[in-house]
Formats: C-alpha cells, structure tokens, sequence
C-alpha cells in the first residue's frame, strides 16, 4: 500500500486503534495485547514488539510476539494462554466473529474459518512452539505463509461467523478508498 496500514485513520481513529477496541470487547480484562513491529507505546495495555528475525513475514511477528510473552510470563500462565492473531487490516471485524473462535477451539491447537488464514486463534503447544522457533526459520520464502502453519500445527477450521463483510481487507490504495467511501455512505456499519 505505500503506508503503514496501522496508522490509516477512520473517523479519528486510526485502524490499530479500531483492532486494539475490537480485541479488549472480546478478551479478559487482564489479557496482554502485543503488536508486532508497530509503534503502539502511547496505547495503555499495548505493548509493540519488534521482529526478532526479519524477513520472515506475518509468522515472523507471531513467533516474535509469542517469544516475548513467554520470556515475561510465568510458565503455568504461558501454556494456559489463548493467542489471538487479528490482522491490522480487517477494520469492520465484529468481536462476536472473533468470539466463536474462542468458543470452538476446544482442545485443538488453533482455530480458524474455512478458506481463511485469519483471524486465528492457537495454543502455544509444543507443536506450535516448534514450528514458530526450529521450523519456520528454516523454510524456503514462499513456504512461510500462515496456510503452511496451519497445515504444520494441523489447525481446526469452522465456518464463518456474521457477514462476509465482517473480513473485508484494506490491501490496496484502491480497497482503502472503498472502505473509506463505503463508510461515508454508511454501509459497513
């Protein structure tokens, strides 16, 4: 897109603010919100993670993200965590789309919706961990892609919650103008 897409403004708000609302509606008061490679030190609560090994794209910020809380957390607290991956620019998501997702994950070790890589929802289970530290830094490029982690981890897929509407992305210049125009209009509210 040209920019960084967290800091694109909405109404005054801009999209990480919009994603960081969405995830305190769904999550424990208590629950940690870390954002990879983002400058989110003015947010309370929101804690900005760097990349620890560049290049390694979207699972690259998962893998830094889930080795900094378990660093700072206590182990027991660690295993019993829930991580929930919601992309920056997924601006019209609903919290009770993402809230089926904690609902169904029963004991698999991720969740997502059919024919979507995000959101997701995992467990950091010694299979998770092992591909976020030993194998993902050793595959090719073209095969560090969430669809080859949730293939890895063997992730639960369910169908899809709410309205399509609700997984609306804003990847182009082209697609922020709609979202834009369409919310002028009133019509992704």
């Amino acid at each position: 897109m040209g920019t960084d897409k967290a800091f694109l403004e909405i109404a005054g708000q801009t999209l990480l603010e919009r994603a960081v609302q969405v995830v305190r509606n769904v999550c424990d008061p208590d629950s940690v919100i870390l954002v990879s490679g983002r400058q989110a030190q003015t947010m309370s609560s929101v804690e900005s993670v760097p990349d620890r090994v560049p290049q390694l794209g979207p699972l690259g910020g998962i893998a830094s993200c889930v080795k900094y809380y378990r660093d700072r957390a206590r182990e027991v607290d660690f295993i019993k965590r829930l991580f929930l991956v919601l992309p920056i620019d997924m601006p019209v998501i609903k919290p009770a789309t993402l809230t089926k997702l904690f609902l169904e994950i029963g004991s698999a070790d991720a969740i997502h919706f059919d024919g979507r890589a995000l959101p997701l929802v995992f467990r950091p289970t010694e299979k998770v961990l092992n591909f976020l530290e030993n194998e993902l830094p050793k595959l090719e490029p073209k095969k560090r892609s969430l669809r080859e982690f949730e293939t890895f981890i063997t992730a639960k897929t369910i169908s899809e919650a709410g309205s399509t509407e609700d997984f609306r992305n804003v990847n182009t210049p082209e697609e922020w103008q709609k979202f834009l125009q369409s919310e002028k209009d009133g019509s992704t509210k």
